[in-house]
């Protein structure tokens, strides 16, 4: 699944994509923050320097003032730091807004699931808004629609 970032991009500059997916497949990633805020920096943090988890909200996504929704496709998220704003550190902020709300168990459950099955291949928000209820009935539209300009 990581390997088609490059293919987003290199769209929206006016390039050829590397990737075979070509133009048409990369248009399918409705929920591209999926792909690099599940690297939360801030997990690792967490464990190897919690002292350092405050500095990295603020220096790493705050500092931006991100604002925008996480589902902005890439061919609508207009220049590149506006896009990464609202889809990858307002992504990280919905990850971890999720994670609050559901639980550590809940939500490492969900992530190591979701990882398993669309690993290689082309994640939406449907498959994510699937594969989470399978590991919680906690309600989360509330979260959701804060989060997405098409919350259903």
């Amino acid at each position: 699944m990581f390997i088609t970032l490059e293919t987003p991009f290199a769209a929206s500059e006016g390039r050829t994509p590397r990737s075979d997916l070509g133009k048409q497949r990369a248009a399918q990633l409705t929920c591209p923050h999926l792909f690099k805020v599940l690297k939360l920096e801030h997990i690792f943090l967490e464990t190897a320097h919690p002292e350092l988890v405050n500095w990295w909200w603020s220096f790493r996504v705050d500092a931006y003032n991100p604002k925008g929704w996480v589902d902005t496709s890439i061919y609508d998220g207009g220049k590149f730091r506006p896009y990464v704003n609202a889809v990858y550190l307002r992504g990280a902020h919905f990850l971890d807004h999720l994670r609050g709300r559901i639980g550590d168990e809940a939500y490492f459950a969900f992530m190591k699931d979701y990882l398993a099955q669309m690993s290689g291949k082309i994640a939406t928000k449907e498959n994510f808004l699937t594969i989470l209820r399978q590991h919680t009935s906690t309600d989360v539209s509330d979260i959701i629609a804060e989060y997405f300009q098409d919350p259903h």
